[in-house]
């Protein structure tokens, strides 16, 4: 492999390393691997340091700042490292840096950070100014009253250190070692162990659960599950760099994007083949208060009635799930539904809280789901009755001669009204209709088009005995 090793103690070694830079020399965007260990800047010593003892940490002292366990003063040992905010003594312009620049990218540090060094123990700190030097903290100009705090990298416990050949690339983290260990090592030369015990009482995650649950009662229902944007025009937190701009803000409620999904789908509940649109969102918003994002979980519900239908209204069926929810869920979702209302939203912070719930739900078998591609050609819509001989038991028969004459076009065909009548010899007739939906994977279809289609359909179901297309 060519890949020399050796196990240390990470605080031990930083500590020495550290040690033997004193009294080098000072170089501002020092680089880690070509300029250390003979010159360095106060962030490139640790950087190189904690390297040599098997840690890998960001190169920016900001990053450090971020990446590190936050302690306090009395909490500090040797290897610590303390951060500084020196702007208030710099001789030039240099950049304070407020926020994390390449680990966390954005993650804001209030105080600002510009310095850090290692702590030694007993007052004493190591770090890269003018040269790599040790001076006690309560008298150094660049520590003491600049202090903006105290991270922990790591403990001191041992850790393998290898040093990678420049020409492994493939060679970066951990799990690349392994691999090239047991490839050479042979993988059938690895004897097989049985795991530990690891046997335990599950807990089940409530929000999870309460998702299935909401899933199951209304898919059930009926319902289709929706995802929308979580981006909108307006809102509190407005994005760094929106990807569009009527989707820079993080949205504050889930009402907007459910009404977005109905009026952008009633247009098509003839080709989905519905009468309603019925469908439901879970997911997040996100406000800000008092300088603080509050994230909050909720559920929203949409019921668009289709044309012509006007019983139950929207808000009777929103009434009925919010009840069937209640009691599937073990807990009462007092939400208030005016009569013209299309969209309830549900807070489900409390429902997480204080449902009772000891065991998942399992959600409805999807059973065998055939996909298509979908087009992006309109539609054409034509309706057709047709008078049938009898009660209203042939409604398939009708169907069938439709679909058999009507060609590949047509793709999907809904009764939407029967009605049966009996005539003057006491013999009874039923009409039946239907609307039809035409669609092309391949072109916008003409009405001269269609219409040949229609006529061939009325000249099949007219030349039925007794049939009578209306």
């Amino acid at each position: 492999m060519g890949i020399s090793w050796k196990v240390v103690n990470p605080i031990d070694t930083v500590l020495s390393v550290i040690k033997e830079a004193e009294g080098k020399p000072y170089k501002y965007g020092a680089s880690v691997s070509y300029d250390a260990p003979e010159s360095f800047d106060c962030s490139s010593l640790t950087a190189y340091a904690y390297a040599q003892g098997g840690v890998a940490i960001p190169r920016m002292a900001v990053d450090q700042f971020v990446y590190g366990e936050d302690i306090k003063e009395d909490e500090l040992i040797p290897g610590d490292l303390i951060f500084s905010n020196i702007s208030s003594i710099l001789e030039n312009n240099r950049k304070i840096d407020f926020e994390s620049i390449e680990y966390l990218k954005g993650t804001k540090v209030e105080s600002g950070v510009d310095h850090l060094g290692v702590y030694l123990g007993d007052d004493l700190v190591l770090h890269a100014s003018n040269d790599v030097q040790i001076e006690k903290i309560s008298e150094s100009k660049k520590f003491g009253d600049l202090i903006v705090g105290y991270k922990r990298i790591t403990d001191n416990s041992e850790r393998y250190v290898l040093e990678i050949p420049d020409d492994r690339l493939d060679l970066r983290i951990k799990e690349e070692i392994i691999e090239e260990i047991g490839r050479l090592y042979g993988y059938d030369n690895i004897e097989e162990k049985s795991l530990d015990d690891i046997s335990f009482d599950a807990v089940v995650n409530k929000e999870h659960a309460v998702g299935q649950i909401i899933r199951k009662t209304l898919v059930d229902a009926g319902f289709s599950e929706v995802i929308t944007y979580a981006f909108r025009e307006t809102g509190d937190i407005e994005m760094m760099k929106p990807f569009a701009e009527d989707k820079a803000f993080l949205r504050t409620n889930m009402k907007e994007g459910m009404e977005g999904a109905l009026n952008l789908n009633e247009n098509n509940m003839d080709i989905i083949g519905v009468d309603d649109l019925m469908l439901f969102e879970i997911g997040k918003t996100f406000i800000l208060a008092d300088s603080e994002i509050i994230e909050k979980s909720f559920l929203s519900i949409g019921v668009r009635k289709g044309k012509g239908r006007k019983k139950p209204r929207a808000s009777i069926i929103l009434a009925e799930k919010i009840k069937d929810l209640s009691d599937n869920l073990g807990i009462e979702l007092n939400n208030k539904i005016t009569d013209d209302q299309e969209v309830v939203e549900v807070d489900l912070t409390k429902v997480y809280e204080n449902s009772k719930i000891e065991m998942y739900t399992d959600l409805p078998e999807a059973g065998n789901i055939n996909f298509k591609t979908i087009s992006q050609y309109p539609v054409m819509l034509r309706d057709i009755s047709v008078w049938v001989p009898g009660g209203n038991e042939n409604e398939d028969v009708v169907i069938d001669l439709i679909e058999d004459n009507a060609g590949e076009l047509l793709v999907k065909t809904k009764l939407f009204d029967v009605w049966t009548k009996e005539e003057e010899d006491n013999e009874t007739r039923t009409s039946y209709a239907f609307r039809l939906v035409f669609q092309s994977q391949e072109r916008t279809l003409s009405d001269n088009e269609i219409n040949n289609v229609m006529n061939k359909i009325t000249e099949i179901l007219n030349i039925q005995e007794g049939w009578e297309v209306r």
